[in-house]
């Protein structure tokens, strides 16, 4: 048992180390490779800066209820005619969104960006709370038809008298008291 357990140990250790892998905060070694996540009281929007110029060359409002995966490729960005990198973009951003939890797979976005001197990421946390898309309301709006003014029922609407039919069920008869003679309701004795 002792011994296939050492056995397994660097097949483990080679699985923990491949790309592909996604957490919060990241990795824990230094591939380049960052997670964040949005709830909703903590809604992130994340900036990849060009810090030469200022200008932000990457930005995205994570929605409630995903993470953002991305991971930068050094020398992997635009490449000269000789085919070594560009001094403008050399390295490429590989990113994705994903619902929050999903640990493993591949980016499918990418672009060129500067290196890792040239760039900066920023991440803002936007005014919360909010709502995932999934729990938004749905508001829908009919097509205006004719006038759109809404008239508001009368303050005092008039009152309708209710219909004056004989009861089906006689008037309680009272007991008769002293010196009363009883009667059936109806006035006649």
């Amino acid at each position: 048992m002792a011994r296939s357990a050492l056995l397994a140990l660097p097949l483990v250790c080679t699985l923990a180390i491949l790309p592909g892998c996604w957490a919060p905060g990241g990795n824990q070694f230094s591939t380049d490779s960052y997670t964040y996540q949005s709830t909703a009281h903590m809604p992130q929007t994340v900036t990849v800066v060009d810090t030469r110029n200022g200008q932000p060359i990457f930005s995205v409002d994570i929605p409630v209820g995903k993470q953002l995966v991305m991971q930068f490729h050094r020398g992997a960005g635009t490449k000269l005619a000789d085919g070594e990198p560009s001094d403008l973009y050399p390295d490429k951003l590989k990113w994705d969104l994903w619902p929050i939890g999903r640990q493993f797979g591949w980016p499918t976005q990418e672009l060129d960006c500067p290196d890792r001197y040239a760039r900066r990421v920023d991440v803002t946390l936007r005014e919360g709370p909010e709502l995932a898309d999934s729990l938004k309301p749905v508001v829908t709006t009919p097509a205006p038809q004719g006038d759109p003014t809404v008239t508001p029922p009368p303050a005092n609407p008039p009152m309708v008298p209710a219909p004056q039919d004989k009861p089906s069920v006689p008037a309680p008869v009272a007991p008769p008291g002293p010196g009363k003679p009883v009667t059936s309701g109806d006035g006649h004795g």
